[in-house]
């Protein structure tokens, strides 16, 4: 079905106005042609019910639109109606042709109204990953302040004495926070986000991931607990607290960003 599409793109509209006599056009015939061949192929083996031949004629224009065919839109319906036309609406030819055109149509149809909602879905997924952001950044932030940490107007993070030099757990938490704060700060004025975009808060989270403190990092009551619950507090940790699960949640819609070609 793929050459009788590129065949009817390649029909000059402007040429078939001018025609009188189908049979006078070399590229109009080569289309029919073409066109019956692939009817009796992909439309038609055998089937005399019209809706089983609808079905294959739908079932092969949407694959084409998948593929992203330029054959399926709006100037290839006004050429089959002007075939049909100049074939006088009520042969062989003219029926295939009015089939070909209301399949096109319903296609071209479904083809917009799946880009709206691509563009609807995108929208709501970027605002979710920049409302993760804001959370986890928070989240980081309120971390910061429990370890005794703070941000200078400078935007440096220093300890209560004004001091920088930190435990290797601090450390990881001011990696964790700057990578997110950053992302935050960057995105908080997007409209939509961009590959780039996306592509940098993947890195971010990647960040984050790699400078989760060691166990031996952690202080020594909280190791203590943690080996009298048997393993279940670490085991929570990872798993179930609200870091966690922000990391996980940003994960899945930046891995949706991807998928669906943003």
């Amino acid at each position: 079905m793929k050459k009788t599409f590129d065949l009817l793109a390649k029909l000059n509209i402007d040429e078939l106005n001018k025609l009188k006599d189908p049979q006078n056009s070399k590229e109009l015939q080569d289309f029919i042609r073409q066109l019956n061949k692939d009817f009796k192929k992909y439309v038609a083996p055998g089937y005399f019910d019209p809706m089983k031949q609808a079905d294959n004629w739908l079932a092969q224009v949407r694959n084409l639109a998948l593929q992203g065919h330029k054959g399926i839109n709006q100037a290839s319906m006004v050429k089959i109606d002007k075939i049909n036309e100049l074939y006088g609406g009520m042969n062989e030819v003219a029926f295939i042709t009015l089939d070909m055109y209301q399949t096109i149509d319903t296609v071209k149809h479904e083809v917009e109204r799946d880009a709206t909602l691509g563009v609807v879905r995108k929208a709501i997924r970027d605002a979710d990953i920049k409302s993760i952001i804001k959370d986890y950044k928070e989240h980081l932030k309120g971390k910061l302040e429990q370890e005794g940490l703070k941000k200078t107007p400078e935007g440096d993070i220093v300890t209560l004495n004004n001091e920088k030099v930190f435990t290797p757990k601090q450390q990881k938490l001011i990696n964790r926070y700057n990578a997110i704060s950053g992302v935050n700060a960057d995105f908080e004025s997007k409209k939509e986000l961009s590959e780039v975009e996306i592509s940098t808060a993947k890195k971010a989270l990647q960040t984050c991931l790699e400078n989760k403190p060691e166990w031996s990092e952690r202080p020594f009551l909280q190791k203590l607990t943690d080996v009298l619950s048997i393993g279940f507090k670490p085991l929570y940790r990872a798993f179930f607290s609200k870091e966690s699960k922000m990391e996980e949640q940003l994960d899945k819609q930046l891995d949706e960003s991807t998928k669906h070609g943003l």
